[in-house]
């Protein structure tokens, strides 16, 4: 195995560490904020109007990170892991 694919792997098994089971969204952004040594902050916004526009946006500025998501998402809905890099 190449030293990619080893990235790959131990980057995979640091994200399942953040994810709590069962799934608690508050536990999660807090693993998250932890790993990452800042706060992270959500806000919701209307896509209605945006046609075929992404379900959300990860921000990373100098003292936070912001997650901008569609306000009809579930607060019980897990990120998608295939939205998550």
């Amino acid at each position: 195995m190449d030293d990619s694919a080893f990235k790959v792997m131990r980057a995979r098994r640091e994200f399942e560490d953040l994810v709590p089971a069962p799934w608690n969204r508050e536990q999660f952004l807090a693993n998250l904020s932890a790993k990452r040594g800042r706060p992270i902050r959500l806000t919701a916004v209307d896509t209605s109007a945006l046609e075929q526009a992404p379900c959300g946006v990860w921000l990373s500025y100098a003292l936070y990170d912001e997650i901008v998501y569609d306000s009809c998402t579930s607060r019980l809905m897990p990120l998608p892991r295939d939205h998550v890099n």
